[in-house]
Order: structure tokens, then C-alpha cells, then sequence
């Protein structure tokens, strides 16, 4: 009980606090920017995708653990690694007349897999691969013989994937692997495994409570930093506190002074990155009901998109299935096209309505 009462004395204390935060009148960033992902190696970061007008962006600020050059246009910022390590979560400042926004940058996730085939004694001209590595597309995926095996280097996200060596031109399953999965159509493909699960050990976090201008996240699994960002712009760790597995935010003074903005909370350890937490803000007060949100918060909003092929066909005439008996015809062209969109439009299938703000797709997670 003594330490659940330490802990409501270090919350009031803390409350008292709230961060000050300049902005300017009108943010150089349309809505919320998107977090980066960067590649293995190098990383070109298009400025447009962010800021409508580049004359606005005096410089950037990269990480320590980055290196890059803004180009004389502004348009792009090449990223390199400067350290092997990297931190999953790190931020990217950019100065624009004294304001720094900030951008989250996310650790490529992909690792280095070196694939080899091993002929055992046989000459083979050519072996390929092709499977989920690469889209089904042998073409770019040639392997090269070295050290007397068939090999190659593929950049790949940890989990499980099908494929398949085009041997001289025949397409069979990898002889050297053991494991194998049914194609669904009388085959099988070889079963290609990367990395470890880790995601039940990732962070997870979850709004608690709020009291006034101070917020509360439960954390699930240990962290090693925490990220919060309000409309862009980074509060800092001396404006926040954990305290065993809880995360408490001073939500900044300048939030009042919005009808609408938004905390985006992350966190890190060594195993990745934890849910992305976005959570509104209704004057500085948090919404926590989706029944106060509105169609303007187009942060909220979930879109959806359609697959032309599959959603109506409008012009049978130019129907083209693929006359092959070992396609399912699930996976064959099913014939949609532009023509049954706009059927679907003068038949009034849709409801639109045009929105009075520029907007973003974003996601969302309430808990």
C-alpha cells in the first residue's frame, strides 16, 4: 500500500508540470507525419511528403546513429547508417524558422538471409529462386555459385516463406530443405523460416486513466524508451516519467489552445517497437469516446479501397481469364474493371462526401 501511495504523490507532483511547446500559426506539416521506415542500407526520404513547401525547411537535425545530406533542392534526405547497431526507434528533426518538427524514424526490421543450394557434385547453368521472397518473379532473384554452392543474399522480414529453384529452367523444391508446405494445388513448396518470433516480447501499451492535464499508460514488457509527440513536436523525457510498468505524460499547455490535435505515443526495446498509440485531444482534454469524434478527424477515420478486379465488371467484352488448368480459379482474373466502377457510380452505390480539410490516411488504436 506504501508504494501505491509514493506513486499517487509522484503523480500530483508531477501533474503540476506541463510542458511548454512553441509552434507557429500554421504548421508546415499537413495533419500528422508518418513515421519512416528506413532500409538496411540506405534510405532517400522524399521532404514533399511531408512539407508543401520546402522553402520553409532551413535544416535537419539526423540522430547520432544516422548519417545524410539534404540535397540543394530540399525534395530528398539521403540517410546512411553511421553505427551497425541502431536504436528501433530514433527521431529526425527538421528546423523550419526556429520550430523543430519532429519525424519518427523506425529501424528497418528486414534481416540479411544467405540462401544456398548445394548441387552436391552436379553442373547446373542456372539456378533461380522464386516464391514469396520476391513476388514469384525468378527474374530477380538469379543465384551465383560461390564456394561451390548455389547461393544468394535476400533482405527479408522475420516470419515464414514459400518458394521454390528454377533449376535449369525446372521448377522444383529445394532438395537440401526438409521442410515444405501443400500449395493448395496438388504441389508443394519449400518452406523458408527467418528470424524469431519475438512480437510477445515487444511493448504494448495501453491508455489507464487521465487526471487533468496528466496521462497514464499501462506498459506491457520492459522499455527502453519512450517516444510521445504532440501535433509533431516531441515532448520531452523530462516532461514525462515510468515508473515501473507505467508511462505518465504532462499533456502541454499549447494543446488548449486546439479544438482538435493529437499525442502519438511510442516505445522501444530491443526486441521492436510497441503499438502505435494515437490518442485525440478535445481542447487539452482526452477524447476517450469515438461517439466525440467527428468526420473532420480524418486521423480517426478508417478508409477503405477496392480491388477493381474483383469488385464489378462492367465490359465483359474485354474479360481475358488466364487458360491454364493449374490456376485456382479463385487466383484467375475475375474480369472487373474501370467500366463497373463507374456503372456502380451512376447506379448512386456510393455515398461521397468531400471533405473540407486536406487529409491523410492514419490509424487509430483505442483501448
Amino acid at each position: 500500500m506504501k508504494k501505491y501511495f509514493h506513486l499517487l504523490f509522484l503523480a500530483l507532483l508531477f501533474s503540476c508540470q506541463e510542458p511548454e511547446i512553441q509552434f507557429p500559426d500554421k504548421s508546415g506539416i499537413v495533419g500528422l507525419a508518418t513515421p519512416i521506415r528506413l532500409n538496411l542500407k540506405e534510405t532517400d526520404i522524399m521532404m514533399e511528403d511531408y512539407f508543401t513547401d520546402l522553402s520553409i525547411v532551413d535544416s535537419v537535425s539526423l540522430p547520432a546513429q544516422l548519417s545524410g545530406r539534404l540535397l540543394a533542392d530540399k525534395k530528398i534526405l539521403h540517410v546512411e547508417k553511421a553505427f551497425e547497431n541502431l536504436p528501433n526507434l530514433m527521431v529526425l528533426k527538421v528546423w523550419s524558422k526556429g520550430f523543430p518538427y519532429a519525424i519518427l524514424i523506425k529501424k528497418s526490421t528486414k534481416l540479411n538471409f544467405l540462401l544456398t543450394f548445394d548441387p552436391k557434385g552436379k553442373t547446373y547453368q542456372q539456378v533461380n529462386v522464386t516464391g514469396e521472397v520476391n513476388g514469384w518473379n525468378p527474374k530477380v532473384s538469379p543465384m551465383e555459385m560461390k564456394d561451390e554452392k548455389w547461393q544468394i543474399n535476400l533482405e527479408l522480414f522475420p516470419g515464414k516463406y514459400q518458394y521454390k529453384l528454377i533449376i535449369d529452367g525446372k521448377e522444383q523444391i529445394d532438395p537440401n530443405n526438409p521442410d515444405s508446405v501443400d500449395n493448395n494445388i496438388g504441389g508443394f513448396n519449400s518452406l523458408l523460416s527467418v528470424g524469431e518470433d519475438v512480437t510477445h516480447l515487444v511493448p504494448v501499451l495501453t491508455t489507464k486513466s487521465n487526471e487533468e492535464n496528466l496521462l497514464a499508460i499501462n506498459i506491457k514488457n520492459k522499455i527502453d524508451n519512450a517516444y510521445v509527440l504532440w501535433q509533431n513536436y516531441q515532448i520531452p523525457m523530462s516532461e514525462m516519467m515510468i515508473k515501473e510498468n507505467m508511462l505518465m505524460i504532462s499533456i502541454p499547455k499549447a494543446a488548449r489552445k486546439m479544438e482538435r490535435s493529437w499525442l502519438r505515443v511510442l516505445a522501444e526495446n530491443k526486441y521492436g517497437i510497441s503499438n502505435d498509440l494515437l490518442i485525440p485531444l478535445d481542447k487539452g482534454n482526452i477524447i476517450s469516446s469515438s461517439k466525440e469524434l467527428t468526420r473532420e478527424d480524418w486521423e480517426a477515420t478508417v478508409f477503405y479501397f477496392m480491388m477493381i478486379d474483383r469488385f464489378n465488371d462492367g465490359n465483359p467484352a474485354n474479360d481475358f481469364k488466364v487458360d491454364d488448368p493449374q490456376i485456382l480459379p479463385k487466383v484467375n482474373y475475375f474480369g472487373g474493371d474501370l467500366a463497373g466502377i463507374i456503372q456502380k457510380i451512376k447506379d448512386e452505390y456510393f455515398r461521397f462526401i468531400i471533405p473540407s480539410k486536406i487529409f491523410r490516411k492514419k490509424k487509430i488504436i483505442y483501448t
